[in-house]
């Protein structure tokens, strides 16, 4: 559960979730459950929700893009990336391969 700071605040998380929603397949969910990400991807959303007050109203659809976009860096940095032509996310392994 994240905790709200304000009313304004979890208005915010709430979008933030909506973005999450069209953004992150289910599987991709699920596989970051796995992997042990679900608190950071959490944190992340409330990171999201607090900058996105600073920055966007909530009229239009600003806020809803940043938010999706600050989702998609947090998947680059946590292995995952969209090939071309692609509509859902695959894992890249990240390392130092023997």
């Amino acid at each position: 559960m994240i905790p709200a700071l304000d009313e304004q605040h979890n208005t915010y998380i709430s979008l933030a979730f909506v973005a999450l929603k069209r953004t992150i397949p289910l599987h991709i969910r699920r596989d970051l459950q796995e992997r042990g990400l679900h608190d950071d991807l959490e944190q992340e959303i409330a990171i999201i929700a607090y900058e996105g007050m600073q920055l966007y109203s909530l009229e239009g659809n600003d806020y809803l893009n940043f938010a999706g976009r600050r989702l998609y860096r947090f998947l680059r940095q946590n292995g995952y990336r969209r090939p071309r032509r692609h509509n859902s996310y695959v894992r890249e392994d990240i390392g130092i391969m023997p």
